[in-house]
């Protein structure tokens, strides 16, 4: 228990106390109801259901990730494989502002175009000590032929990608900031 109000504080006052405590965000989002309502709104639903041109949609299931000076949750570039459906939009908000300091979302124009990629599941830096054992990603060399974007978005706001668009982390720089 404390004082602590400062959402990026708490953070890291979780993170000193116990590791583990702060994974639980993660695990808790699908049964958040105020998670689930911004995802179900009826103009987003609308919206994904022109893009697909169907009446069916199917919701996954919704995640906090929360990176922080470390950035050792960051994911290299791949694409939403292995998911309900072999085609997903993907809703992508930010709690704080992303940016050069702050850390936040890559995008390759145009990936998508060429469809679904090879993705690899050995980790590309950390081998035995990755975070996860099927650390998805696509190689290097598969991604010359696209540019690399870094997003800069306002706090709020929603970045919708189709599963197809290769998109990565990039890294915050900032000792006190917390991306969530």
């Amino acid at each position: 228990k404390s004082e602590e109000k400062d959402l990026k504080k708490k953070y890291y006052e979780i993170k000193k106390f116990n590791p583990k405590l702060k994974s639980h965000f993660y695990d808790l989002m699908p049964r958040n109801i105020n998670m689930l309502k911004l995802i179900h709104n009826e103009p987003i639903i609308e919206l994904i259901k022109k893009f697909f041109n169907t009446e069916v949609l199917f919701s996954g299931r919704p995640a906090i990730h929360v990176h922080d000076k470390e950035n050792d949750k960051l994911l290299d570039a791949h694409q939403e494989t292995n998911q309900i459906a072999r085609d997903i939009i993907l809703f992508w908000c930010s709690l704080w502002d992303t940016n050069e300091r702050n850390g936040g979302l890559t995008i390759y124009p145009g990936s998508h175009k060429g469809g679904y990629l090879e993705h690899s599941l050995d980790h590309p830096v950390l081998k035995d000590k990755a975070w996860t054992k099927n650390y998805t990603h696509i190689s290097k060399d598969k991604l010359k032929q696209y540019k690399k974007t870094n997003l800069n978005v306002k706090a709020g706001s929603v970045v919708l990608v189709h599963s197809a668009l290769v998109h990565s982390g990039y890294p915050l720089k900032d000792e006190n900031h917390v991306r969530i």
